[in-house]
C-alpha cells in the first residue's frame, strides 16, 4: 500500500493555530491600548503647551489676548502689530482624537484663559482616557 505525502494541514492544527493567535492577541492587545491612549493625552499635552506659548507670544505683540485661536494664524482686523502667524505652518492642530482644540477667555478660577481637549469622548468631564486634557493640568497628572 501506498502511502501519499500529507501536504495540507489539518483542522486540528489550524484551530490549534488559531487558539494560540487569540490568546496572545488577548493578552497584548489590552496593554497596546493603553499605550496608544497614554500616547494620546501626552501628544494633547504638548500641543496645548505650543499653543499656550503662542498665545503668550500673540499677548506680547498685541498687548491683548485673542479672541480665538483662529487668531494666531489671521490677523484680527489687519492689525500692524500682529506678527503671526503664530503656529507652525499657518495652522492650529487637532486633538490627537481629531477634535478641535477649546479656547475660553476669560478661563476659570481667575485663568486669563483655557486651552483643553475634551479627549476621546469629545464632552465635558470624562474620566480616565476620557478625562479633558487642559492647560490648566499639571505635567505628572
Amino acid at each position: 500500500m501506498k502511502r501519499c505525502k500529507r501536504s495540507m494541514f489539518t483542522l486540528v492544527e489550524i484551530l490549534v493555530v488559531l487558539a494560540i493567535i487569540g490568546l496572545a492577541a488577548g493578552l497584548v492587545l489590552p496593554n497596546v491600548i493603553g499605550h496608544l491612549q497614554g500616547a494620546n493625552r501626552k501628544a494633547a499635552k504638548a500641543q496645548i503647551k505650543i499653543i499656550d506659548d503662542s498665545v503668550i507670544t500673540y499677548y506680547l505683540d498685541m498687548k491683548a489676548y485673542p479672541s480665538s485661536l483662529d487668531d494666531l494664524v489671521k490677523n484680527p482686523g489687519s492689525s500692524a502689530k500682529w506678527g503671526g502667524p503664530y503656529m507652525k505652518n499657518g495652522v492650529v492642530p487637532k486633538d490627537p482624537w481629531g477634535n478641535e482644540y477649546h479656547f475660553d477667555i476669560p478661563g476659570q478660577e481667575n485663568r486669563n484663559y483655557d486651552i483643553y481637549s475634551y479627549a476621546g469622548d469629545n464632552s465635558s468631564g470624562g474620566t480616565g482616557a476620557d478625562a479633558d486634557v487642559g492647560s490648566w493640568y499639571q505635567e505628572d497628572e
